[in-house]
This record gives C-alpha cells, sequence and structure tokens, in this order.
C-alpha cells in the first residue's frame, strides 16, 4: 500500500468537523485498534470493524466487534461488560451500558458488536469494555470509532488540500484515493519565463492543467516570485526586488490562458525569506535608508495586484503570501495585517505555513500548538475583514532523528527533534486537522504529496526522509 493508513484516516477525519462534533481530552489515536496485547488465562481480545477496519462508519447502526478467543480445552462461561461515551466538545455522556453473557468454545471465535445501538449523535464514541469470569476481571480494554452522516462516493472535502510542486498523472489515483480535489502547484515566475515574455514554458503548465481539468481538481497556483528572473528585476533594488508591471504582464499572460483552470492564486511565497533573508541584515539596513523597506514594497504590491487581479478575473480566489513561522512567533510578518499596510483586506484569504517547534511537538503543545493558532485567529479575523484564514503549508515530518544532517540537534535548535514515526505523523495530523477546523481555520493544505520516482524534484529535495506526507518531502 502506497500511503499509510494513518495518514488516510488523518484526510477523512474532516467528516467529522462537518458535524461540529471535536473529540479528544487525551493524545490517544482516534479509531479502532487492529492489535490489542490483553493476553489473559488462554483468552485474548481483539477488535475488528468492517470495510477494511474502517474507523469512520457511515450509518446511524455501526459495526465494531469485541473478538474474544480462547486457547482453553475447554468452554468458557463469560461476562462482556460494555459502556459506551460520546465523547464531544466540552462533554461526555453515556449512551449505552450493558451485559453480554458468552459462551466461549476452544479456539473458536465469539463476536459481538459492541456498537450495535443507534446513533444519535455525530463525533466520536469510546467502548470502555471489561471481560470477566465468575466477578473476576480478566482483560480490560478501550477503543473509539466515530459516526458519521453518509457522503456522495465523490465527494471531496473542500477544506483540506495539499503541496504538489508539479502536478503529474501519477498523482491522479492517491488524490482520488484520499478525496482530495484542492492542490497548491507552483509556477515559477524564472522558470516559465527564464528570458522574455515571448517564450513562456507552456509546455510545463499545459499537462498539469489537462490534469486538472480532466479531474475536476482545484488548483491553488503559487505565482512564485522568490524566483524572480533577471529581465524583471527592478535595476533600482537589491536583486529580491522585482518589476511589479512585469510580473503583472507575466500574471496576466499565465491567467488569460486558464483563468477557467485556476481556482486560487498565492501571491508569493516566504516573503520574509524571500527578500529579508536573501538581502541580510547589512543589506537590509542599506535598503532601507534607500527607501526600499521590504514590508512597504510587499504590501503595497498585493494591495494594488489583487484589485487588478480580482477586476480581470473575478472568479479567481486572491491568496498570500504565506508567511513562514508558527502561529506563537509570527515576527514582523504579522505587522502587515496592522496599519499601514493592511494586506489582510486586500486578499480574500490570508496564508501561512504553521509547522511545529520542535518538529516531533503533538499538535496540542510545543511553540506554534494549537493554543497559539486559536490566540492567533482571533487576533487576526479583525484584520482580515471577514475574509478567510488558510495555512498553505504544515506536517510532520517522518525522518530518523539519528541520521545526518538530523542528528544535529546544535544545527537545528529549537526545531530537533526533526521527526516523528509515521504512526504519530498520522495520529498527529488528525488531531491537528480538527483541532484547526474547531478553532476557526478556513482551508488546511498538506506538505506535501511526493512521488517515489527517484528522478523527481522531490525525491531529490529530501531522499533522506522515507513519508511523501512531510515538511521536508
Amino acid at each position: 500500500m502506497r500511503i499509510s493508513k494513518y495518514v488516510v484516516m488523518a484526510v477523512m477525519a474532516y467528516c467529522i468537523l462537518v458535524c461540529s462534533l471535536l473529540a479528544f481530552g487525551s493524545q490517544k489515536p482516534l479509531g479502532v485498534e487492529k492489535t490489542l496485547e490483553g493476553l489473559s488465562n488462554e483468552l485474548n481480545l481483539n477488535w475488528e470493524s468492517p470495510n477494511n477496519s474502517r474507523v469512520f462508519q457511515d450509518t446511524h447502526l455501526p459495526e465494531v466487534f469485541a473478538v474474544i478467543t480462547s486457547s482453553d480445552s475447554s468452554e468458557r462461561a463469560l461476562k462482556l461488560n460494555v459502556r459506551i461515551n460520546c465523547v464531544n466538545e466540552n462533554e461526555t455522556d453515556t449512551v449505552r451500558q450493558k451485559e453480554y453473557t458468552l459462551i466461549v468454545r476452544p479456539n473458536k471465535k465469539k463476536r459481538v458488536n459492541v456498537a450495535d445501538f443507534k446513533h444519535d449523535k455525530f463525533g466520536v464514541y469510546e467502548a470502555e469494555v471489561c471481560l470477566a469470569e465468575n466477578k473476576r476481571v480478566l482483560i480490560e480494554k478501550k477503543v473509539r470509532w466515530a459516526y458519521l452522516p453518509s457522503m456522495p462516493t465523490e465527494h471531496r472535502w473542500e477544506r483540506l488540500g495539499v503541496n504538489i510542486h508539479v502536478l503529474r498523472d501519477h498523482n491522479i489515483d492517491e488524490l482520488k484515493e484520499l478525496g482530495i480535489n484542492w492542490c497548491r502547484v507552483d509556477w515559477h515566475w524564472a522558470l516559465l519565463a527564464p528570458s522574455n515574455l515571448e517564450n513562456i514554458a507552456w509546455d510545463i503548465l499545459e499537462p498539469q492543467v489537462k490534469l486538472a481539468r480532466k479531474y475536476n481538481i482545484k488548483l491553488l497556483v503559487c505565482l512564485n516570485t522568490s524566483s524572480v528572473p533577471r529581465w524583471a528585476r527592478q535595476s533600482s533594488m537589491p536583486s529580491p526586488y522585482f518589476n511589479v508591471k512585469k510580473f503583472e504582464e507575466f500574471a496576466f499572460k499565465i491567467l488569460d490562458k486558464y483563468a477557467q483552470d485556476v481556482a486560487a492564486v498565492q501571491l508569493y511565497n516566504e516573503p520574509d525569506w524571500g527578500i529579508a533573508e536573501q538581502l541580510g541584515q547589512k543589506n537590509l539596513k542599506l535598503s532601507k535608508r534607500q527607501g526600499h523597506d521590504w514590508r512597504t514594497f510587499l504590501s503595497k504590491w498585493i494591495n494594488q495586484i489583487s484589485v487588478q487581479l480580482r477586476k480581470r478575473y473575478p472568479g479567481i480566489l486572491i491568496v498570500g503570501p504565506g508567511f513562514p513561522g508558527d502561529a506563537s512567533n509570527p515576527g514582523g510578518w504579522k505587522r502587515l495585517l496592522e496599519p499601514p499596510y493592511n494586506i489582510g483586506k486586500s486578499l480574500d484569504a490570508f496564508s501561512w505555513h504553521n509547522y511545529p517547534a520542535p518538529r516531533n511537538a503533538p499538535p496540542d503543545s510545543g511553540s506554534g500548538s494549537i493554543s497559539d493558532m486559536g490566540k492567533f485567529l482571533n487576533w487576526a479575523r479583525p484584520k482580515v475583514a471577514g475574509k478567510q484564514i488558510w495555512i498553505t503549508e504544515q506536517g510532520y515530518n517522518t525522518v530518523d532523528n539519528h541520521i545526518v544532517p538530523f542528528n544535529d540537534s546544535k544545527r537545528w535548535g529549537p526545531l530537533w527533534p526533526m521527526g516523528v514515526s509515521e504512526e504519530e505523523q498520522g495520529n498527529y495530523l488528525v488531531r491537528l486537522f480538527l483541532l484547526e477546523w474547531q478553532a476557526g481555520l478556513d482551508k488546511t493544505f498538506l506538505f506535501h504529496l511526493a512521488w517515489d520516482d527517484p528522478r523527481s524534484e522531490e525525491r531529490r529535495v529530501g531522499k533522506e526522509c522515507r513519508s511523501r506526507w512531510s515538511p521536508f518531502h
């Protein structure tokens, strides 16, 4: 199987949010536990669920089976006590208590559907089961599942997307499996128009657009100005700055052809890296003395180009600018939502990139936690004048913390340890998405969906990483 079942769980977790029923007061994984320890007196109790162990049940009469097996040589008379709670936001309701009398024969399975009752509430259910013999407790276990309403087979979740640098044929099956139809792709200015506007590399764009059109994929196109072609640089300013008029001509030429195929456009990508860090502190100060403050330049450009794009392409959402960092430490870019810059009022969706620090921190701890995000969202809402707030990059890295270069704690500082296991990754993503959406985030893009082809750009960037779902590829 090409994609971990835990990651598929992360994508499907959106369903619970639709009903606004967030669970989890602890860091347990959500789902039917496939294999549990618990051998006691030749007895074993495991869990089964139909349809390849789906943990998200779309019927109000789900099936989650407790399976008891015995290796004893004789029959055993047992009692199975079941208590089921519906665990939703700020409440835990006991919805069912029942005792089953069981005769378990040697080397035979006894299956009991602990979810055998009408589920009236959407959300997460937890069963506490106790297997006893002659009033003596033998095994105690817990299991969770989620009940959600039926959805059309082809339904794609609107609040979840993935990053794919270049959309290719082999991504389509994965997108269909995950039920995702929002993709963020990179259309680099310097790559598409390296010499002039008369020689656009349409051969790079056309295959992607045809795929998106054929499979109804919504494209968030990052018109990336972090790579500026030489012919478009602003001669009177340091190199990270660009000629605004020439970018406008580039954007219009691209979007005039593909306006019907592009759902949203992101302006810039991580500008405080693309401009501020490329300049360096010395040049930043020099640039500012020359009247070229990067925040002024960026905000003026975004406010102007947003008006032009919206007027010319009313069906395309304007998103930006994809600042790096986390919600607890937004740094200098946070000022761009305030006067005199006010970029949030020009955009349809303000976006930033939120990665945890350290990189293995669960969603509700560490720097950039869901608590930090909730505070940031409450602060930012008035600044964006009712517009949306998106995260266009986030994820958990699955590199081995002991391999080079990820074993260097001094190098990575507060980001280290850098990686989690794939199981942790899946569990954290489930919890992260649910918590974010409950906090009011409008859309999330996971970084990123890579392909196993060793020749691809994604694999070259991060060949050390085993998982294709990762901030480091």
